[in-house]
């Protein structure tokens, strides 16, 4: 399994499921003749969602497992930094 999906096989699974469900839901809808408009929002997200899980990182994975280069481990330690950082209340002029 983890060859075919990658290194974080469980969420990437778990996203296919999600494709798989939406598409069989409308297909079985449009062969019904009663899509609506609802269902085609629901399609739309379950889609988004399903593409968000295939490329998220399962919890147990790395990120050297997960192929990250120094430069990407930097770049995300730089935008931790800056949000700890920031003030969260505006400054007065």
């Amino acid at each position: 399994m983890q060859s075919l999906l990658g290194t974080s096989w469980k969420t990437s699974l778990a996203g296919v499921a999600t494709i798989l469900i939406a598409l069989g839901t409308l297909i079985k809808a449009g062969s019904d003749g009663t899509i609506t408009t609802a269902q085609i929002t629901g399609f739309v997200t379950a889609i988004t969602a399903g593409l968000g899980l295939i490329q998220a990182r399962d919890s147990g994975v790395s990120s050297e497992e997960e192929g990250a280069t120094p430069a990407q481990k930097q770049a995300v330690a730089n935008i931790a930094t800056a949000a700890q950082t920031t003030p969260t209340t505006p400054s007065k002029p």
